[in-house]
C-alpha cells in the first residue's frame, strides 16, 4: 500500500499542486459553521441562518455549469475568474456580519452569491490527476484525493467551532477568503492543468447535453445520488437518536469514528488492483451496508447503531473513488471534468434529501422504520447497478450513444485526462 502512494507522489510539482488544493479545499470544510453562525448571531434567527445555508448548498447545481466552462476554456481562465467573485462575495458577507445586518432577504442572496462563483477545486483537482497519472495507479490517485478530503472535511467543523469560541464567526469567512484562492494558484500553476477544449466542430447534440448523452453515465449519476441519500439519513437518524437518548453531544463522536473508517476503507481501496466492472464494485460497496443498516434496524441502541455506522463508513471513500473512476470510463474525455461535477452535485442534493426526509420518518415513526427505510434506500442504490434497460431505455442492438461503454474496463484503467 505504502509502495503504491509513494510512486504516486514521487513527483513534487504534483504533491505541491496537490498540498495548495487540499489548503483551499479546508476552506470549503470550514465556511459552512461559519457561514451559519454569522448569519444566525446577525439576524438572530436560526431559521433565517439554515435558509440562508442552504441557498448556498443548493446553489451547488449549478456547478455542472463552471465544469462545462473549465473543459472548453480551461482551468487557468475559468478558476481565477471565479475566484475573484468567490471573494468579493466572501467579502460582503464578512461586512455584513461585522455591521449585524438583519434583513434575511439580504443573506439569502448574499450566501447564493457565494454558492455560485466558488471555484470548483475538487473537481479541477481529478481533471490534472487524470493527467498526472497513468492506468495503473489513477486508481490510488482517487482514493488520495477522497481520504485527504475526508480529513479536511473532519477536521474543517473542530477548527469552525475554535474560530467561534475565539472571536466572531464572519472571522472564519474571512478566513475561507484567503485559504480558497490558495487551492486556486496552486492548480492554475501547475503543469499538469489540462489544455482547453480544441474549438473544432462538435455535433450539437453532443455539446448540448454533454456527459449525460451516456446512459450508463445517467445510471451511475443515480445510483451516487441514492448513496448520498443514505449517508445523509444515516447521519441525520443517528442524530436523532442520540439527542432522544439524552446524549446528543454522541452523534459527533460516531460521524468521526465512521470518518476515520471511511479514511482507513480510502487507503486500502486504492492500494488494490481491481478488474472487476464499476456496477460490480459500486453494487458490492453498497450492498455490504445494507445488513449493518438492517443492524441498526433490529438493535436501534445507540452504541450497537455507532458500532454499524462506523463499519459502514469504511464503504464511503471507496464509494466516491469508484464513482469518479467510472464517470472517467463511461464519458467522452472532453467532458471528463463536467462529468465529476455532475457526480459531486447529485451526491449533494441526495445527501440533502435524504437529510430532510428521514427527519420526518423518524419523527412519524421510531428509529427501527427510520433505520430500514435509509437500508431499502441503500438496496435501491445497489440494484439500480444491475444491468438492464429499465433506466437507459431501449435501443436497437450496436446503438451504443457516445460515452457508453458496454463493457468497461477496470476501474482506473483509463487513458490520461466537496467544490
Amino acid at each position: 500500500m505504502v509502495a503504491r502512494y509513494r510512486a504516486l507522489l514521487d513527483d513534487r510539482r504534483l504533491v505541491r499542486t496537490f498540498a495548495l488544493v487540499t489548503v483551499g479545499r479546508f476552506g470549503y470544510a470550514l465556511l459552512p459553521l461559519c457561514l451559519l453562525f454569522t448569519v444566525a448571531r446577525s439576524t438572530r434567527s436560526f431559521g433565517t441562518a439554515a435558509t440562508a445555508l442552504a441557498s448556498y448548498g443548493i446553489s451547488g447545481l449549478v456547478m455542472p455549469v463552471q465544469a462545462r466552462l473549465l473543459d472548453r476554456f480551461g482551468q487557468r481562465r475559468v478558476l481565477p475568474a471565479a475566484a475573484t467573485g468567490f471573494v468579493v462575495a466572501l467579502a460582503v458577507t464578512a461586512v455584513m456580519g461585522s455591521l449585524a445586518v438583519r434583513g434575511a432577504g439580504a443573506w439569502v442572496v448574499a450566501s447564493l452569491a457565494c454558492g455560485l462563483t466558488a471555484p470548483s477545486l475538487g473537481p479541477s483537482m481529478r481533471a490534472q490527476w487524470r493527467g498526472a497519472t497513468g492506468p495503473d495507479t489513477r486508481a490510488a490517485a482517487y482514493s488520495l484525493d477522497a481520504v485527504v478530503e475526508e480529513v479536511a472535511f473532519l477536521v474543517g467543523p473542530v477548527v469552525a467551532s475554535v474560530v467561534l469560541a475565539l472571536g466572531p464567526a464572519w472571522h472564519g469567512v474571512v478566513a475561507v477568503a484567503l485559504l480558497v484562492p490558495v487551492g486556486v494558484v496552486g492548480l492554475v500553476l501547475s503543469p499538469f492543468a489540462p489544455a482547453p477544449r480544441p474549438d473544432g466542430p462538435l455535433r450539437r447534440d453532443v455539446d448540448r447535453r454533454g456527459p449525460l448523452r451516456g446512459g450508463a453515465f445517467r445510471r451511475l449519476l443515480l445510483v451516487m445520488a441514492l448513496a448520498g441519500a443514505a449517508t445523509g439519513s444515516t447521519l441525520t437518524a443517528v442524530a436523532a437518536l442520540a439527542d432522544g437518548a439524552g446524549r446528543p453531544s454522541a452523534t459527533g463522536l460516531v460521524e468521526a469514528a465512521a470518518g476515520v473508517a471511511s479514511v482507513a476503507g480510502g487507503l486500502w481501496w486504492g492500494s488494490r488492483r481491481r478488474p472487476r466492472p464499476w456496477r460490480h464494485d459500486l453494487a458490492a460497496l453498497l450492498g455490504a451496508r445494507v445488513p449493518l443498516l438492517l443492524g441498526c434496524a433490529l438493535l436501534p441502541r445507540l452504541w450497537a447503531v455507532g458500532v454499524f455506522v462506523a463499519l459502514a463508513g469504511l464503504t464511503v471513500s471507496p464509494l466516491y473513488v469508484v464513482g469518479f473512476s467510472a464517470g472517467d470510463q463511461v464519458t467522452d474525455p472532453q467532458h471528463h471534468t463536467e462529468a465529476s461535477t455532475w457526480i459531486t452535485s447529485v451526491n449533494n442534493v441526495g445527501i440533502s434529501l435524504g437529510t430532510a426526509s428521514i427527519g420526518w420518518v423518524y419523527a412519524g415513526t421510531s428509529a427501527a422504520v427510520a433505520f430500514g427505510a435509509v437500508a431499502a434506500v441503500t438496496a435501491a442504490g445497489a440494484l439500480a447497478c444491475l444491468p438492464g434497460t429499465w433506466f437507459t431505455g431501449r435501443r436497437r442492438r450496436g446503438d451504443v450513444p457516445l460515452g457508453e461503454v458496454e463493457h468497461p474496463p477496470p476501474v482506473g484503467d483509463v487513458g490520461a485526462g466537496g467544490r
